[in-house]
């Protein structure tokens, strides 16, 4: 029983820190994208070292594919797409990496 409430803690505490770093990104980004790429990086490190579910608003501040950090119209394109099924796509400017979100009309 102590080892699972250790767990619930690590998991706990790692969330924490990459929200943490998800909004060190946001705000430094302007100045430093280098900066945020790397912790954005170090974000998605963290979430499949311990292998965390994401929150909606973390997994989409950074590709999936080359872990760089979402800034809309810098990094990434957002459109929405009314084609059956209709959906949100984003795309990273970096690797191309196409992101669909469906939503409901």
């Amino acid at each position: 029983m102590g080892k699972m409430a250790g767990r619930s803690d690590l998991k706990k505490i790692a969330l924490e820190r990459v929200e943490r770093l998800l909004d060190f990104a946001s705000s430094v980004f302007k100045r430093r994208p280098d900066l945020a790429h790397r912790y954005a990086e170090l974000a998605w490190k963290i979430k499949t070292r311990y292998n965390l579910r994401l929150p909606r608003r973390f997994k989409r501040k950074f590709c999936r594919k080359c872990q760089s950090f979402w800034a809309p119209g810098e990094t990434c394109r957002v459109r929405l797409r009314p084609s059956s099924p209709p959906h949100l796509a984003i795309t990273c400017l970096k690797c191309g990496y196409v992101q669909r979100i469906p939503y409901k009309e």
